[in-house]
């Protein structure tokens, strides 16, 4: 199968009006951009996913939340929500040691383009197809790509993004913010994440 994949072009390049370089390089249009969200609604909607996945880039290997290292609390993301887990950029490792093995080690270009746009892939734990995918620290000139990709190439996945800066080629992504008010957001997610899965025990 031929990877799919949006690299861009001369005509996806943004500058701001101080004519730097933009970090959300795209050449998709689209009528509407993404839907400024909250953690709780990330929870709702994860409630109602057949087939979640969380995605984690190098990102979170290089940055710190509250002191810790932001891979800390993707470990704790995960097991909040009970998520799949798909480690890009080295993390595989990394959350290994940190009691996390990841369902599948590979690149984001290679989870993006090749995998989450087959409608037949089995997903990465054999449950079939993904609709809902969370990025997390994939590096934003990798994550716009990526996104760009989804948007086209797999109408059925709902993409969402934790990142401290908006993602407009996501589906639902949160606020720019300063380092408090992110911090803030990740620990929202992980409790909100911590109340479904609680509900969702109680169900079965």
């Amino acid at each position: 199968m031929e990877p799919k994949i949006v690299i861009g072009g001369p005509d996806c390049l943004g500058f701001d009006l101080n004519g730097r370089l933009a970090m959300n390089l795209t050449d998709v249009s689209r009528i509407t951009t993404a839907k400024i969200s909250s953690p709780k609604e990330y929870a709702e909607h994860l409630a109602k996913a057949k087939n979640p996945l969380y995605i984690v880039g190098c990102g979170v290997l290089m940055s710190t939340i509250k002191g810790k290292p932001a891979i800390d609390w993707c470990v704790e993301i995960a097991k909040a929500g009970d998520l799949p887990v798909c480690a890009t950029g080295d993390t595989a490792g990394p959350l290994a040691e940190r009691g996390l093995k990841p369902n599948l080690s590979c690149g984001i270009l290679e989870i993006s383009g090749v995998y989450l746009t087959d409608p037949n892939w089995g997903g990465v734990n054999g449950k079939g197809q993904h609709d809902w995918v969370l990025f997390h620290g994939i590096p934003c000139y990798f994550a716009e790509r990526a996104l760009t990709t989804l948007l086209r190439y797999a109408p059925w996945l709902k993409t969402y993004t934790i990142c401290h800066r908006f993602h407009h080629n996501a589906d639902f992504t949160w606020h720019r913010q300063n380092q408090e008010g992110f911090a803030r957001y990740v620990k929202f997610i992980i409790e909100e994440f911590q109340q479904i899965r609680g509900r969702r025990h109680q169900c079965e």
